[in-house]
């Protein structure tokens, strides 16, 4: 028993990495949806993209860390991933992200106002 659970750590450690960049992928898309404002089919193939992105990302991260095999603290790591995301990446990227949008407003105001840059769109 001392031999199984040996490298249970050290998978779930692994898998931490999947779940950070499946919520990486769901913000992206949330960030889609607020600027496109999807119709309900291309919100269910935003939706079903997702899915199967994160799949397969489950499933590249479980042959990596266990050549394929499914046990619960696999996905357990995986979750955990996700959510730590949710709580520490998340809010400090839509930070970053407003700040940036923020920015890119100004700038393009300034250019707007700018006579060169009049003349050349006319």
């Amino acid at each position: 028993m001392l031999f199984y659970t040996l490298g249970q750590s050290a998978a779930f450690l692994l898998m931490l990495p999947a779940g950070l960049m499946t919520g990486l992928i769901w913000d992206g898309l949330c960030a889609l949806r607020r600027l496109f404002q999807p119709g309900v089919l291309l919100s269910l193939a935003m939706d079903l993209t997702f899915c199967l992105m994160a799949a397969f990302l489950l499933i590249a991260s479980l042959v990596a860390a266990l050549h394929g095999e499914m046990r619960l603290y696999a996905v357990m790591g995986s979750i955990v991933g996700f959510l730590l995301y949710g709580a520490t990446l998340s809010p400090l990227i839509a930070l970053i992200a407003r700040a940036l949008l923020r920015l890119l407003r100004a700038l393009g105001r300034r250019l707007a106002a700018c006579a060169f840059v009049r003349r050349l769109l006319k």
